[in-house]
C-alpha cells in the first residue's frame, strides 16, 4: 500500500509541474502576442513562480469553500475582523458592517510586497 501511495504522490506532483509549466508557457505567448510591457510580464511570471514554489499550488479560497459556513466565518473573522476595525480606513464603520464585509471577503494571492488595494 506504501508503494501506491507514493507512486500516486509522485504521479500528482508530475502532473502539477506540466500544467504549471503550460500555465506559464501559455501566459509568456498571450503576453508576448499582446504587446504587453516586459515590466508586467515579470510581474505575471513573478506571481505564477510564488504561487507554484512558495504556496505549493495551495488555493486557499478552495480550502475555505470545503468547509462548512460557521467554520468558514470563524477563520475569516479570526484573520481580518480586528484589522479592519482598528483600519484607519473602516474606522467609521459598525462592527457588524465591518463582520459582514468580512464574511463575503475572497481571497488573494500575491507575491510579497504586490500592492493589492492602494488608498
Amino acid at each position: 500500500a506504501g508503494t501506491a501511495v507514493l507512486t500516486a504522490f509522485i504521479e500528482h506532483k508530475d502532473h502539477q509541474a506540466g500544467t504549471n509549466k503550460r500555465r506559464m508557457d501559455c501566459a509568456a505567448r498571450m503576453m508576448q502576442a499582446a504587446n504587453v510591457d516586459p515590466a508586467l510580464q515579470n510581474r505575471v511570471n513573478d506571481f505564477f513562480d510564488y504561487v507554484d514554489n512558495e504556496l505549493y499550488n495551495l488555493d486557499e479560497q478552495d480550502v475555505l469553500d470545503e468547509l462548512n459556513v460557521a467554520l468558514r466565518n470563524t477563520i475569516l473573522h479570526n484573520a481580518a475582523h480586528l484589522k479592519l476595525c482598528d483600519s484607519l480606513v473602516y474606522g467609521g464603520f459598525e462592527s457588524g458592517i465591518v463582520a459582514t464585509m468580512v464574511y463575503t471577503m475572497r481571497t488573494v494571492v500575491a507575491v510579497p510586497m504586490a500592492k493589492i488595494l492602494q488608498i
